[in-house]
């Protein structure tokens, strides 16, 4: 489960909290956790998934929003992503915004292609198919980083 008071501050909180989230929610879907934060001598995988007759491995970018208005309060609008953009909430355009799917680039897809080389390699793996997930997930948080809601979205 995650935690429901999380202050998150910094990019590295920002990026563990997303790496927890998508957790969450594969463990929802079936899938079992083989590992976390593997470490390859071609990288790191962020999450090793299994489900049925095949190992994932997934990839996840975050990044932190600071909301302007409380989602507690006032109207019970939804948040609906969009190409980039959030409607239904207003948010704090002080803060920097990199778009985490902007960090799945041609070099970050050949490293997840070499690493998948690498997990084919291992003995265990023999008769699995090995397949690539990516995961970008938005962490909305308030003005003293508590987080509010999460927004996970499946890139492949």
């Amino acid at each position: 489960m995650i935690e429901q008071e999380k202050y998150i501050k910094s990019p590295k909180e920002t990026g563990k909290y997303g790496e927890k989230v998508v957790l969450y929610y594969l463990k929802t879907k079936g899938y079992r956790v083989l590992a976390t934060n593997l470490r390859l001598k071609t990288g790191e995988i962020d999450i090793l998934i299994a489900k049925n007759n095949a190992i994932f491995l997934v990839e996840v970018k975050s990044t932190r929003i600071v909301l302007k208005n409380d989602l507690n309060h006032g109207s019970k609008r939804s948040l609906v992503f969009e190409k980039g953009s959030l409607r239904g909430c207003s948010v704090d355009h002080e803060e920097h915004l990199v778009e985490p799917e902007d960090s799945f680039t041609r070099k970050k897809l050949i490293k997840l292609r070499l690493l998948a080389s690498d997990l084919m390699s291992q003995d265990w793996t023999e008769g699995c198919d090995i397949r690539i997930l990516g995961f970008v997930v938005r962490v909305l948080v308030d003005k003293e980083g508590l987080v509010k809601t999460s927004l996970v979205r499946r890139l492949f």
